[in-house]
């Protein structure tokens, strides 16, 4: 079987009018994503199976892992940003999960994924010009 190519690093910060997809910032990021994961629980059990495992500890060691999945290429893992608060997480290539139900809509992360991918020269990424 052959494996994926490693791809190149995507840029750490990408600028999306006032959405900010940035590098996750491993311990200085555990307070505030544990604390928006904490209080978005009821939304996000429908949509993700990993809701039911969430602790400190779990939050804490998905952090701790991004620096070196980042650097081996095997993960570009994104804190996503709006009016300076964290409100969800995303991954190139891959659907986001807005974190707290009031995200706005139209603003949320998955819906700025395509845009992200082509802030991060991955092509258009469906983006109209």
């Amino acid at each position: 079987m052959d494996l994926p190519q490693r791809m190149d690093p995507p840029p750490q910060v990408i600028e999306l009018d006032g959405l900010t997809p940035r590098r996750f910032n491993g311990e200085e990021d555990l307070p505030e994503l544990f604390r928006v994961i904490e209080e978005s629980l009821e939304h996000l059990r429908p949509w993700v199976r990993w809701v039911a495992e969430h602790s400190m500890d779990r939050t804490a060691s998905f952090l701790a892992s991004r620096s070196e999945r980042w650097a081996d290429g095997r993960d570009f893992s994104y804190a996503i940003v709006l009016d300076g608060a964290i409100v969800g997480a995303d991954r190139l290539f891959r659907l986001g999960t807005a974190l707290t139900a009031d995200a706005p809509s139209g603003r949320g992360p998955g819906r700025r994924r395509d845009t992200m991918r082509a802030g991060a020269g991955r092509g258009n990424g469906g983006v109209q010009q």
